[in-house]
């Protein structure tokens, strides 16, 4: 399976672990690692595991962890997995 990052997603973990770094530095570094473990060893492994969001477009997928939302698209024909973003729950918005 080949794995891609939108260049958003790398820019929300960026701004996850700018927000976490101003109160605990060694937490922004675990913490985004936390996130990019669950992308590799849950979803990676067991794409189809996200919530379907055809009202987002085709092959969307939502996945919920650390109280956040990461949005992907899986294309079981080419087997390409696709980060496109990570947002807080309570900011969903895809733009």
């Amino acid at each position: 399976m080949k794995i891609l990052y939108s260049r958003h997603f790398i820019a929300d973990l960026d701004g996850i672990a700018d927000y976490i770094r101003l109160d605990n530095p060694p937490r922004a570094i675990s913490f985004v690692e936390e996130l990019r473990m669950v992308c590799r060893e849950i979803i990676a492994v067991h794409p189809r595991i996200g919530r379907r969001r055809p009202e987002l477009g085709a092959d969307r997928r939502s996945f919920q962890t650390h109280g956040r939302v990461i949005y992907y698209n899986y294309d079981p024909k080419t087997e390409v997995l696709h980060f496109e973003r990570i947002l807080g729950r309570q900011n969903p918005t895809l733009e």
